[in-house]
């Protein structure tokens, strides 16, 4: 359209240059060649995958421990989930595909491009760039596609939650490793390419647009807006909203069959008007506990909370007539002041020791919910999810861990395996571990949680606040197996899913003199 334009403004001023003042331009700039153009096109083909590969890893990696950690919170709504995204190039539109290819190595064979932190692909040892080969036996297909045949083709085998074998080829050489899945909701994560700062939920997916990418420049304020949505979904709003659509058209029909019987033909304004009217009945209230539900979801997953209410006066400095103006969602100023109470009220249940269950809501087993300890950093810390004998998730109590119930224990090293020294000073108590590891010259604050054999398969050390600018690894993923007089374990550094310098260690029970 623009091009088309600027010719017919061109033709003009040759038709009609006696009868008109054209001005053309004064500088004599040199041609760009067809050759230099295209190779400029396919430079920003590479461009736009990057971006595009950049925020779909940065929403998986950041969404799949919300998603794992809710559950619960999900009820049957839920999947088994190993904890890594695979792509290849036929996922991409043809025009990005030999771009895909040049930039990431993707080719037509499944490509993991992406480990969520702790998950059980990462505690397996599966590394991105690893190719999928087999899984539990099936040859994984390739070209487009792909993903959604290894799910048709592994069929039951998938669904029951049991370890599965995966074989990768990893450069040149093929691993093959167990991974056991964990359960997480069953609510896809999708990328749209639109300028608009904006996510929503569509009672199967979350949606979020490349501006609200753009926008949400740290992975806390984008877990806020992930739990949001996922709470939605979670709490069926959508449904809600429909149903309350439905009820307010049925009471303008009334109006509108009433007028027709005094002889006036309403057009179905009546309808309209009640369908309008019910689709935005309690929305703002949906939106508030969408809010605080959210917020739930991003503690179980132990992300920092302090701060999410930024998030709101961010969008006020971007849009600030949201700050007075409320029709479908609460002002910003409500939304971050609200956000502070719960926060307060997360907080205080985590220093009672209760549940972290929104108030209100019941979910299948509260009393064997586990409250998550803050972190310090960005990073997941789940609750073992595991499957009965009738395929239903539950949570694994932990009142049934065969392990001392409090101590204090350390222990410390000359150096790990990657030369530097370290050590551990950690506090167990009723199936909740705590406490800090140092490695090197950076200390890292250690939370988890023990599931029911006494294992603590979901401890993670994260970057002191105080030690955040100091180079090195932000988080370490600990393997704990607890014995009646000691600790056993391993840890290894997390540099984004990435995992090296695994190190066996032994921690002593303290006693006090």
């Amino acid at each position: 359209m623009i091009k088309r334009y600027a010719i017919s403004l061109t033709l003009a001023c040759s038709l009609y240059g006696s009868l008109s003042a054209c001005v053309a331009p004064q500088s004599t700039p040199p041609k760009v060649s067809d050759a230099a153009a295209l190779e400029e096109t396919e430079k920003q083909k590479e461009w736009v995958v990057r971006r595009l590969m950049r925020d779909n890893i940065r929403i998986y990696t950041v969404g799949a421990p919300i998603l794992t950690a809710s559950a619960p919170l999900c009820e049957e709504v839920v999947r088994p989930h190993f904890g890594f995204l695979a792509l290849n190039m036929d996922d991409f539109g043809l025009p990005l595909r030999a771009a895909a290819g040049r930039t990431h190595g993707l080719g037509h064979r499944l490509q993991i491009v992406a480990v969520a932190p702790g998950s059980p692909a990462a505690r397996a040892g599966l590394l991105p760039g690893d190719q999928l080969i087999e899984v539990a036996g099936v040859k994984v297909q390739s070209g487009k596609g792909a993903r959604e045949r290894l799910k048709e083709d592994l069929g039951g085998v998938l669904a029951t939650g049991a370890p599965l074998d995966f074989q990768v080829l990893r450069g040149e050489r093929f691993v093959t490793t167990e991974i056991t899945p964990t359960m997480q909701c069953d609510y896809g994560l999708k990328l749209i390419n639109e300028d608009d700062v904006n996510a929503y939920a569509d009672g199967e997916t979350i949606i979020l647009t490349t501006g609200m990418m753009r926008f949400a420049t740290s992975d806390q304020h984008l877990a806020v807006i992930i739990g949001h949505e996922l709470a939605h979904n979670a709490l069926e709003h959508r449904d809600a909203k429909e149903q309350n659509q439905t009820a307010g058209r049925v009471g303008g029909l009334l109006f509108d069959v009433l007028a027709a019987v005094f002889g006036v033909y309403t057009g179905g304004a009546f309808s309209d008007a009640g369908a309008s009217a019910g689709a935005q009945a309690y929305s703002v209230d949906f939106e508030r506990e969408a809010d605080y539900v959210g917020l739930y979801m991003m503690a179980l997953a132990g992300y920092p909370l302090e701060g999410s209410a930024d998030f709101w006066r961010m969008m006020a400095a971007d849009s600030p007539g949201s700050i007075y103006i409320s029709t479908t969602h609460p002002t910003t100023p409500e939304r971050a002041a609200a956000i502070e109470s719960y926060i307060a009220e997360i907080r205080r249940k985590q220093a009672q020791n209760i549940a972290l269950v929104p108030e209100g809501i019941e979910i299948a087993e509260p009393d064997t919910a586990v409250a998550a300890a803050p972190v310090a950093l960005s990073g997941p810390s789940t609750p073992a999810l595991a499957l009965d004998a009738d395929s239903e998730p539950k949570v694994e109590a932990i009142a049934a861990v065969r392990s001392p119930q409090s101590g204090r224990w350390i222990g410390e090293g000359a150096r790990d395996t990657c030369g530097l020294p370290w050590a551990m000073d950690l506090r167990f108590d009723r199936g909740r571990l705590s406490g800090q590891f140092q490695r090197g010259e950076t200390l890292y604050d250690v939370h988890g949680q023990a599931d029911h054999k006494g294992r603590l398969t979901n401890a993670r050390a994260g970057k002191n606040k105080l030690y955040s600018n100091v180079p090195g690894p932000r988080f370490i993923d600990v393997l704990i197996d607890m014995k009646s007089d000691r600790m056993e374990g391993s840890f290894s550094v997390d540099d984004a899913g990435h995992l090296y310098c695994r190190t066996a260690f032994t921690l002593d029970q303290w006693a006090q003199p």
